[in-house]
């Protein structure tokens, strides 16, 4: 273990104002700590664990914290992508599509750098208005079912990619998702992640007027979860609720809750999500929130 792993676990721990014999008592030896710290030994991964148990901090902040709490390569390219996609910076993106599939020519079997570059090319044509080949959606979705867990990475360019998904597979992504994924949801961080994601395949249901599915997408939802109680506190979820009740012929009842719904982001001070909700409002509904 990098020497850099010990002089991190020195700073968090006297950051947490533990001493020595704190952080280690029924773990290891004082001395045995001593020498990791100052990088003159490494611990066995079994103890480094009850050690950041100690101190409350988790592996990965430990390891986010390790290097410097810079992005690592892949954290980087998607902060990178949604940036130049909330910017609408075209230029930046199809830079990106340039480096990644450069890369994906030396990747061998990986297919990470190919990902990559197809979800920058949807990001693309969800600037420009445009539609993604069919083989690229059809390469991302043999990736998705080829793998037995759904972590950060799958979830980070999912989002991306569902717009351009074939509708009547939503459902089965969904299902898969909340099965692949299970263990990584049941954290609350990356559960407000999997929130995101789960929201953006119900819209897009809701855009293709898959309005069955939605309502099963709705019912998939495991209540008293991490992934249920970030939903919950979710102005968007309220609103798409409210479109399908729209869509689905209570006119009157979906557009009341979706002007509640409104008014409760207004009086939590939060423009910018007012007027990302009347615009999601008025994409689904085809309809404006507020008539003259």
């Amino acid at each position: 273990m990098s020497s850099k792993f010990g002089t991190t676990f020195r700073t968090l721990r006297q950051g947490r104002h533990l001493s020595l014999s704190e952080a280690c008592q029924g773990i290891m030896t004082k001395s045995a700590l001593s020498k990791f710290e100052n990088g003159h030994s490494t611990i066995l991964f079994e103890n480094l664990l009850p050690l950041l148990n100690r101190l409350h901090i988790t592996f990965s902040e430990f390891l986010h914290a390790a290097n410097d709490y810079a992005w690592n390569a892949n954290g980087a390219f998607f902060r990178d992508l949604t940036n130049a996609y909330l910017n609408k910076n075209q230029v930046t993106v199809m830079k990106m599509i340039r480096q990644e599939t450069a890369a994906a020519e030396g990747e061998s079997d990986l297919r990470f750098h190919q990902i990559n570059a197809i979800t920058a090319k949807c990001v693309l044509a969800l600037l420009k208005k445009t539609e993604v080949a069919g083989t690229d959606i059809q390469f991302v979705i043999d990736y998705l079912f080829d793998q037995d867990n759904w972590m950060q990475y799958e979830l980070s360019f999912l989002r991306y990619v569902i717009p351009f998904y074939p509708p009547d597979r939503l459902l089965l992504l969904t299902k898969t998702m909340l099965r692949s994924g299970r263990e990584f949801l049941s954290l609350g961080g990356n559960a407000d992640f999997g929130a995101e994601t789960y929201l953006s395949i119900l819209a897009t249901m809701l855009d293709n007027g898959c309005l069955a599915d939605a309502k099963s997408a709705l019912g998939m939802i495991e209540p008293n979860t991490a992934l249920s109680l970030s939903l919950g506190s979710s102005l968007n979820l309220k609103e798409l609720e409210a479109v399908l009740q729209y869509l689905s012929g209570e006119r009157e009842k979906g557009l009341a809750e979706c002007r509640r719904v409104v008014e409760t982001a207004s009086w939590l001070g939060i423009d910018w999500e007012i007027g990302q909700l009347n615009d999601q409002w008025e994409d689904l509904t085809r309809q404006a929130l507020y008539g003259d």
